[in-house]
This record gives structure tokens, sequence and C-alpha cells, in this order.
């Protein structure tokens, strides 16, 4: 692999040595070694190399949100990666008259022509660096677990699970924000926020965690709070990604009645397409095109991007967002297929109630109802109002909720 760094530079080009490769990686080749010693029974050699590993891992500061999440550049020798690399042809190929469309023989490759452009870097992902520090620590405590003098293998595996559950108390903080349990991701935030700043980490954290308590605002009706605090992450946001789950949020703001403005929808929307339409991960292409629909005044194209967006939502099994899909849909089929409109609304609301999503139960059991109406369906449309009313209770409840603390909430400056 080495080779691919060092050999074969382009002339005037000095060869890329090891202190221009990205610290993560010699974080990553200690790790390696450590595990690899481990494996091999020398523990000794593993203790030897774990102060070199942790050295060079308190030493590496991320400077973006991707590299911190694991995300880093691998410089390349264009020239000499070209000279190795091996690719699969595309099956469209066809050879000796085969059939094009019929797979290619195991192991059937074509080296790369040399003088083709490739990328001067690419791009990995593979740990961030709290994994990285829970893995070390793990490695450490294993490493000493045999020393019953000292109990340093313990000291390093309860640092190791401390950091482990920070990650599954954010991860926990996720769902019960998607499932609309408010008191619960209220109290998680918080809690993040006082060990944040005890550890003297909040710099870290400041943007996930002011962002999630943004989306808290948003679901509970504090839609002048959430904005204020999407635009000040926005602000501080130092990857591409983050900053179109800020704007996909905010679309949703003023996509809505309290702050409806369609100019502002509009410019938002056309930002996310120039940017990173293609590129954008699963569930935020799925979210695009809802929120595209909704403005589009072409009914067979609006159709189109709810249908892409509920197939979408089905492999990434999203229930929220398959649920809001559903409902975007039926109105599209609302005045022409009774029966399918029906359908789609219902999976919608069982969607929603089995998520304690309150407002989108609301929202949807309205439309049931005069879809009912409409249909002269009395007995259904009067059952329907009946859970309407029980459901308006609980989303006044959940819109007019009283935060725990109004002087914890996190400030970004």
């Amino acid at each position: 692999m080495n080779k691919f760094f060092t050999e074969g530079s382009p002339v005037g080009t000095p060869p890329i040595t090891a202190d221009q490769l990205p610290l993560a990686l010699h974080v990553y080749y200690f790790l390696l070694i450590t595990m690899s010693r481990l494996r091999s029974g020398d523990v000794k050699q593993a203790l030897d190399i774990l102060p070199r590993l942790q050295k060079i891992l308190e030493q590496w500061q991320p400077q973006s949100t991707l590299e911190n999440q694991g995300y880093f550049h691998l410089p390349l020798n264009t020239t000499s990666f070209a000279n190795h690399l091996t690719v699969q042809l595309p099956s469209a190929v066809s050879q000796n008259g085969e059939d094009p469309t019929s797979p290619m023989p195991f192991g059937s490759q074509v080296f790369c022509n040399p003088t083709l452009t490739l990328a001067s870097h690419i791009q990995i992902q593979w740990l961030s660096k709290s994994q990285l520090f829970c893995l070390v620590y793990f490695l450490s405590g294993l490493c000493h677990k045999s020393d019953s003098v000292k109990p340093t293998g313990k000291l390093f595996l309860m640092e190791g699970l401390n950091i482990a559950q920070r990650e599954i108390d954010s991860m926990n903080t996720d769902i019960s924000l998607l499932r609309g349990e408010n008191d619960e991701a209220e109290m998680a935030i918080l809690e993040a926020i006082k060990w944040a700043n005890a550890l003297q980490e909040w710099d870290q954290f400041k943007i996930p965690t002011s962002l999630r308590w943004g989306m808290l605002c948003q679901q509970t009706g504090r839609s002048a709070e959430a904005l204020a605090y999407f635009e000040a992450c926005y602000l501080e946001a130092n990857n591409l990604e983050l900053r179109t789950l800020l704007q996909l949020h905010k679309v949703l703001i003023y996509i809505g009645p309290d702050h409806f403005d369609q100019t502002i929808v509009r410019d938002l929307l056309d930002a996310i397409r120039n940017d990173c339409e293609n590129n954008l991960p699963a569930h935020f292409k799925a979210a695009f095109k809802v929120l595209d629909s909704i403005m589009s005044t072409e009914f067979l194209k609006a159709k189109t991007l709810l249908l892409e967006a509920l197939k979408i939502c089905g492999v990434i099994c999203n229930s929220q967002l398959k649920a809001l899909t559903l409902a975007f849909l039926s109105t599209i089929f609302y005045s022409t297929e009774n029966e399918q409109t029906e359908k789609m609304l219902t999976a919608s609301y069982l969607i929603s109630e089995k998520g304690g999503q309150s407002v989108s139960m609301l929202v949807t059991g309205a439309l049931l109802g005069d879809l009912y109406q409409r249909q002269n369906a009395r007995a259904q449309f009067s059952k329907q109002l009946e859970v309407n009313k029980r459901t308006w209770e609980t989303a006044y409840q959940t819109l007019n909720r009283t935060f725990i603390s109004d002087n914890s909430t996190p400030e970004v400056e």
C-alpha cells in the first residue's frame, strides 16, 4: 500500500511522506498493531505500543464535524495508483458477441489506463473520535486486566464505558424526539449539557446538543425559538450534511401556518437542490422530495416525487417520514380515488399513533374526517370526529408544553 503514496510521483512532484498523511491514519495504524499483538498473546508489546497510540489520539484535533465523525482524506499518488488499480468491467459492455446484460465471470478485471485522471485523494470513514477513544480504553483495560497490583484495567474500562454510555444516550435522545417523548428528550438534553460543561467539552457538543434542543422546540410549538437555534447552528455548521439538515428543518417551519413564507421555502429548497441533491443521504433525499412536492405546481411531478420518497422510506425504515409521505400522497388522490385515499390516510394515522405523534395524528385525522363527510359516510364521520377531539387534547398539551427548565437551555455563541 505504501507505494500508492510514495512511489512513481509525477515529474516535479515530491513523494508523499508519512508526515503528510492524516494523523487519524497514524491512530488507525497503531490501533491495528495493538490489536494484532493482543490477538497473538504478546501483551507486553501491546502495552509498549499503547502509550504512543494514546499520545497520538490526544494530539488529534478534528478540524470539522465530518472529521470528528471519522471522515478523513487520504492523499494519493494518482500515477502509481492508476498503475495498480483494477476495476470490474461494466456489465453493459459487450465482448465477443456475449449478452451485454449477463453478469461477467468471477474475477474478470481490466487494468486502468495509467493516463486516466484520478482524484488526488480518497475520503474514508471508519470510527469517530469518541468511538476511537472508547476502543482504545477498552484495549488498555484488556492489556491491564491481569495486573492485580494496580486497578488500572478497571479505570480504563470504566472510562471507555462512560464514553459508550454518552453515545448511547445521544441515540436514545434522537429516538425520544422521533417518538414525541418530549419529557424524556428534554431531560436527556439537559443531562448532556450538564456533563459536557462538567467535562469542559461543551465546544465539542454545542452544535449537536443545540440542534436537538431546536428540534424539541419545533415539535412542541415553539417554532420561533427553534428557528433561532437552527440559524445559530447553521452559522457554525462546518459540513454540508449538517447545514442541509438545518435547512430542511427550517423549511418545515416556514411551510407551516405560523411562519408561512413561500419565498423563503423556495429559496431554501433551491439551495438544497443546487448544493447536494444527488449526494444527500437517503433519509435527506426522502425528506427533500416530500417538501419539494408540496411546493410543486405540477400534479404529475408532485405525485412522482412523493412516490419516490415513499420508496426510499421503505428502504431506510423511517416510519415518521413514511407517515408524512402517505398523508401528502393521499391529497393527490383525494378528489379521484376515495378508496386509495382512505387506505393511505389510515396507514399514515396508524403509524403516527404507534409512534406517539399526536400532531401528525391530528392532521391525518382531520383529512379522514373530511373524506368521510364528502362520501356521506355518517357513521364513520361521527366516529372520526370523536377520535379527533381526543387527539386534539393530546396535541394541545404537546404544543403548549411547559419546559422543565427554561434556564438550562443551550446557547450557541
